[in-house]
């Protein structure tokens, strides 16, 4: 069977049952991140579900009888988990020490600068009441996160030390935060104006063996850094293309990863592209993004490759893509408090293109920008022959979600 640490991230129970139905089915392990009774019931639908302590000595007996043949996580918060439990059972897994630079901002940084991949300042503080006086020799912009977050919860983009005191309510007491220099961009895509200057490059990993799976491209952030969107697969001009798969597999091998896939985000600069920063599991939406563009099930090759598939089964399970697709995340405007209204969801499904839409809050539910990319209100999910009917139908759904919405404002 295939061990699962679970919580609610880049892949779907349904998704993870199916993948691991050749190998015996899934267990899932939750609680070192809480899960609602809801989550518990759908999850117990699909395979055993193995509740956890944090820390808890005797979850690697407890998981024996199942006769594990590999461990994934789909879910940065729970990487540490997985690491453990693959130490115990001698399965494919990120070492402690490679899981330490996918769970600590501050510390992959600190690696990818010593190892000449970029050069970003960083400073990592935690947030007791009162600012740091050393943040006022930080490089400014900058952008300030939590040291160990997703989807730009808690995230702000500052101007200068000034802007950064001025939003301290903001900050959350005794969170880890790490304050990084701002790597500045284009301003737009070399493919397109609707798309944005920074990309993703999804790699597998197999015993230390990289094989790009594709790049993608992203919509530009709501403010002040939530995520609005990505295509997949995305094609760069040759030049281009070298230079960001080059780098996201330099990034990777500076971290040490050796196994499982990885999500590599990187912007397009002036003086050429720099890392953002690496993800140690499936990126978010891709579960989705991948087999509706023919290329593969993502969560069944990262089931394989943690049951021991060879780099040739890896390749054999990406294909060329047939078509390019799209997920638009509606976000709240950074003022709104509330959805006040949201209605045309059946025409919205019907228009060209769309294979999926669906309504992430109802009308009356609150909104908080500081929820980050999660925050959304509404998912799109586009197909199209090509990046210009792609963004001919995205600019279409838009206006008709712009019709169909209105918010409460404080």
């Amino acid at each position: 069977m295939i061990i699962v640490p679970y919580a609610q991230g880049a892949a779907s129970p349904s998704r993870i049952a199916s993948a691991t139905e050749p190998f015996g089915g899934v267990v899932f392990v939750v609680g070192a991140v809480p899960q609602s009774a809801a989550v518990l019931s759908v999850l117990e639908q699909f395979g055993p579900v193995v509740r956890n302590d944090p820390e808890d000595p005797e979850l690697p007996a407890r998981l024996e009888p199942f006769a594990p043949v590999g461990v994934v996580t789909f879910v940065d918060a729970l990487l540490p988990l997985a690491t453990r439990i693959g130490a115990h059972f001698g399965l494919r897994a990120h070492d402690a020490s490679v899981c330490s630079l996918l769970t600590s901002k501050y510390l992959q940084r600190l690696r990818l600068n010593r190892e000449g991949v970029g050069h970003v300042d960083t400073t990592a503080f935690t947030y007791e009441g009162e600012l740091p006086a050393s943040l006022a020799e930080a490089v400014y912009p900058a952008v300030l996160k939590p040291d160990c977050g997703a989807s730009s919860r808690d995230t702000l983009f500052l101007d200068s030390h000034a802007d950064l005191l001025a939003h301290t309510a903001e900050l959350v007491t005794r969170q880890p935060y790490v304050l990084e220099e701002a790597i500045i961009g284009t301003g737009k895509s070399s493919v397109g104006d609707w798309l944005a200057d920074y990309v993703s490059v999804e790699n597998a990993l197999v015993d230390g063996e990289l094989i790009c799976v594709g790049v993608s491209g992203k919509l530009p952030m709501a403010p002040p850094v939530r995520e609005r969107g990505a295509v997949f697969p995305l094609t760069l001009d040759d030049a281009t293309d070298a230079e960001v798969r080059d780098l996201s597999a330099r990034a990777v091998r500076a971290l040490g990863i050796t196994t499982g896939l990885t999500h590599t985000e990187i912007k397009l600069t002036p003086e050429g592209a720099q890392v953002i920063e690496v993800n140690g599991r499936l990126g978010g939406a891709f579960e989705a993004l991948m087999p509706q563009a023919g290329v593969t099930d993502p969560v069944a090759l990262a089931v394989e490759i943690a049951a021991g598939a060879a780099p040739a089964r890896v390749r054999e399970l990406i294909r060329p893509a047939q078509k390019v697709t799209l997920v638009h995340w509606a976000q709240p405007p950074m003022t709104a408090t509330a959805v006040e209204t949201l209605t045309g969801m059946p025409e919205l499904r019907r228009m060209d293109g769309v294979f999926a839409a669906g309504r992430v809050l109802a009308p009356g539910s609150s909104v908080d920008w500081r929820r980050g990319s999660i925050g959304r209100v509404v998912d799109i999910w586009l197909e199209a022959a090509d990046l210009d009917e792609l963004a001919t139908r995205l600019a279409a759904a838009e206006r008709h979600l712009d019709h169909h919405i209105t918010w409460r404002n404080a």
